[in-house]
């Protein structure tokens, strides 16, 4: 009888600590994520110099992020779902550099309708960071989506 109430208690408290660490993931990504918009709201001057800057920092701390989610989800996976999760990394890199091209195209386009000026920068710039984003985003909801099955 001891043996299964220890084997309870220890139980509940592994549960508890994967409760902590979801809500720990879950603060950590709104901060992180906050964080990153927060400052280039705030330094934000308004030359394009400095939008096409903002827009490059945005980017690569959008691709920090998901980098780190993907080695956190990474770590949790069994062989077959790390070997999924590779490929459908690569993939999404294939997709990210694909739809870079048509975003360049069309900015091409609109800058030439337009007749040309410094336009072109706010066409298409703005949205490479955001695809990156979108992906971190979808690599910290399935990493915590498996963190939290360990609950059940």
């Amino acid at each position: 009888m001891k043996h299964l109430i220890w084997i309870i208690l220890l139980s509940m408290s592994t549960i508890k600590g994967y409760s902590q660490d979801i809500s720990v993931v879950r603060n950590e990504f709104q901060k992180d994520t906050a964080k990153i918009e927060e400052y280039v709201r705030n330094e934000m001057t308004g030359n394009t110099i400095d939008f096409r800057q903002k827009m490059n920092y945005l980017e690569v701390e959008y691709d920090k992020l998901l980098n780190k989610y993907y080695k956190l989800l990474m770590s949790l996976l069994d062989d077959e779902g790390k070997k999924a999760l590779k490929a459908a990394q690569i993939n999404w890199i294939k997709f990210q550099t694909a739809d870079r091209e048509l975003l360049d195209n069309i900015s091409k386009q609109i800058y030439q309708n337009m007749g040309g000026g410094t336009l072109s920068h706010f066409i298409s710039a703005p949205l490479y960071p955001y695809i990156v984003k979108d992906r971190a985003i979808e690599l910290y909801e399935y990493y915590s989506s498996v963190l939290d099955s360990k609950l059940k």
